[in-house]
């Protein structure tokens, strides 16, 4: 009975595996914003969105730091701009 279990559990992950390969090869790479996009945004929210979407870009290595760093310092413009800080 135990033994039963263990198989129906090992197609179980053995089916989700092929699922999440299948997954992966039909996927479109990640929507990656642009300085100018970001530059643009007209509120702390829009702001707040686009900085944890670029943190999360580069935790799932989908852009290198040399890019998440040139849209931080974009970001770190524009959050300093919203809050008229000089």
């Amino acid at each position: 009975m135990i033994a039963a279990f263990g198989l129906i559990g090992l197609g179980f992950a053995i089916a989700q595996m092929i699922i999440a390969v299948t997954r992966e090869e039909v996927s479109e790479p990640p929507f990656i914003p642009t300085p100018e996009q970001i530059a643009a945004s007209e509120s702390l929210w829009e702001l707040d969105a686009y900085y944890n979407y670029i943190g999360e870009l580069y935790i799932l290595n989908a852009i290198d730091y040399e890019v998440y760093y040139a849209l931080y310092l974009v970001y770190q413009a524009r959050y300093y701009e919203l809050l008229e800080v000089e």
